[in-house]
């Protein structure tokens, strides 16, 4: 895979445009980008099968999840169990959600509106991510992998070359973890051996999700903050099963 330094953000990118990059993207480019409302700090980022979805924090008061389309429209937001429950997102099907607290150290399952249906405790949950049977969290120093329906922690590894990891994203085969300090993004295996890297496209990257194609990315260095489509050569095929018949007979 090639790697390639992403540049910073000018002209139309800071007007507020939507950007794309050309047809052929190298390993690390942004292909398009969208930002945010001013009041919106997104500091994690989901996908739920069809729409980039990022958490808030913001001291205004406004700690609504949103709901967007690729382009950056607002299709919708909702409330999470509580407004300090914006580090960490992942989508796990049926309108539910899986969403970090630092303030309780706890990790919540909730519906749109905040209804809590499982939590767990979690010392600082940085970021969350699900790969269709576990879920993984990002603590101060190492991952998780879980069992969310008993609570088990069944996997625990520390990547030393991560100093400052925000959200871990799925493609169906390796973790993707931003570093907001050393500002690269890494990819992982389920072992925390590190595959590949490349630049963050910003200097404060936080949320980070995949959409079957695409890495999702957020970042929060500025006013507004952006959402930001990486090309990272990787398709899968993402846990879209939920609720579907599997068999059938009479």
């Amino acid at each position: 895979m090639r790697m390639m330094i992403i540049t910073a953000v000018t002209g139309a990118l800071a007007a507020g445009f939507i950007v794309a990059a050309p047809a052929v993207a190298a390993f690390g480019e942004v292909v398009a980008s969208f930002p945010v409302a001013a009041n919106v700090v997104p500091l994690a980022a989901a996908w739920n099968g069809s729409n980039p979805v990022g958490t808030n924090n913001h001291a205004s008061g406004d700690y609504l999840w949103r709901v967007y389309t690729t382009g950056g429209s607002v299709v919708s937001s909702f409330a999470s169990p509580h407004d300090s429950c914006n580090y960490g997102a992942a989508y796990v099907g049926r309108s539910r959600y899986w969403g970090g607290s630092q303030r309780f150290d706890r990790i919540f399952l909730f519906e749109p509106g905040g209804f809590v249906v499982d939590s767990f405790a979690a010392t600082n949950p940085y970021g969350i991510t699900w790969d269709g049977t576990y879920l993984w969290w990002l603590g101060t120093e190492d991952i998780f992998r879980q069992c969310t329906s008993a609570g088990s922690v069944i996997r625990t590894f520390t990547v030393s070359a991560i100093v400052d990891g925000r959200d871990l994203g799925w493609d169906g085969r390796y973790l993707w973890c931003p570093d907001s300090t050393r500002d690269y993004v890494y990819q992982l295996t389920t072992a925390g051996s590190i595959v590949a890297s490349f630049p963050a496209p910003n200097a404060m990257t936080y949320g980070c999700t995949f959409d079957g194609t695409y890495l999702w990315l957020t970042g929060i260095s500025g006013s507004p903050d952006y959402f930001y489509k990486v090309d990272v050569g990787v398709s899968a095929v993402l846990p879209t099963s939920f609720g579907k018949v599997k068999a059938i007979f009479r």
